[in-house]
């Protein structure tokens, strides 16, 4: 009985997520998607904010056009490199794109990041090492991606990727406010997964994917589960692990991470916290991922509606605790 009100709870949080996570997508939309042009619009500094900036804040102006060049560079290569549910993706700077889209309405959908703060809302920040967010030219001209911004506030930030043409047709919610090559494949990788999920049968509805999540989740324990090494409370001894979590599992560098993503290693599921949406601001979502292909093996709210944005974690380097690692595999 114990086991049986335990499933029905994780079936009931698993909903609660997973409707929040994501839009109703539905068997049109994808068709729609199919048969369409995917068009990246390749975002371009605001004039006003070019100006405003340079005249007091030069750092920031440099930080501001940094954010937006890596953005760019991170969701191109994500569709260059791992988007393959359609042929047809062009890349077009936004009056380019927004000419091509309003002549031709029918043959386009965009894809883009969604929400996500203005820049001048975020202003210059650090990641926990001191040196600025997100995406930086080095002194060689080449973009390079500052992953400590993850254990900063920033973390709190909510942030999507989305295809849309008057209005989104799909969105997930990304681990970064600043997307990193990762962070970017991530979310192609995901909507690409919901999108073949809905395909696949004419009776799938994103209203069943809690249920077609717990039904993937056996198969996390022939995986080995990556978890970065910050993101775990000191109070959880890696040596003590296989007592709490009875399957393959490593708590790595988030290096390793990155290269499980970007090789598309089927030995590998990860896990990302990624901020969603609560009554009172974001709230932390766990999501265990294929590292090969998206497929979600868990998606779960710890404490649904506690953890708001303006409450209490306050270190966000210890965010999973040991009776998170108790929920992540079913036996």
């Amino acid at each position: 009985m114990t086991r049986l009100l335990g499933s029905v709870c994780l079936l009931y949080v698993l909903s609660v997520a997973a409707n929040a996570q994501f839009l109703n997508t539905d068997q049109k939309d994808v068709e729609k998607i199919k048969n369409s042009t995917l068009l990246l619009v390749l975002e371009e500094p605001d004039p006003k904010i070019v100006s405003k900036l340079s005249k007091k804040y030069p750092k920031a102006l440099e930080d501001y056009q940094n954010q937006i060049a890596g953005r760019n560079f991170a969701l191109r290569y994500a569709l260059e490199n791992f988007w393959d549910l359609t042929e047809k993706v062009e890349f077009h700077p936004e009056a380019t794109a927004f000419e091509l889209i309003e002549k031709n309405p029918d043959q386009y959908l965009l894809i883009s990041f969604g929400q996500y703060l203005e820049y001048e809302r975020i202003g210059l920040v650090s990641g926990s090492d001191g040196d600025p967010a997100g995406w930086r030219t080095s002194s060689t001209g080449e973009l390079t991606y500052n992953h400590t911004s993850k254990y900063t506030v920033l973390s709190r930030e909510i942030t999507t990727l989305e295809i849309s043409d008057t209005k989104p047709l799909v969105s997930v919610f990304l681990p970064s406010v600043y997307p990193s090559l990762s962070g970017a494949v991530y979310g192609v990788q995901q909507i690409q997964y919901l999108l073949r999920y809905l395909a696949t049968d004419s009776e799938n509805k994103m209203s069943k994917m809690p249920k077609q999540i717990e039904a993937n989740n056996p198969e996390l324990k022939d995986k080995i589960l990556l978890i970065d090494q910050n993101d775990v409370d000191p109070k959880v001894a890696a040596e003590e692990l296989a007592e709490i979590y009875p399957y393959p599992v490593q708590l790595v560098d988030p290096s390793v991470i990155r290269e499980a993503i970007l090789a598309r290693d089927a030995s590998y599921a990860y896990l990302q916290i990624v901020s969603t949406p609560g009554e009172r601001g974001s709230i932390d979502t766990h999501v265990i991922s294929d590292a090969s292909d998206g497929k979600i093996y868990y998606y779960v709210t710890p404490g649904l509606g506690v953890g708001s944005y303006s409450a209490l974690i306050t270190d966000y380097r210890t965010r999973i605790k040991e009776r998170h690692f108790k929920s992540y595999a079913v036996d």
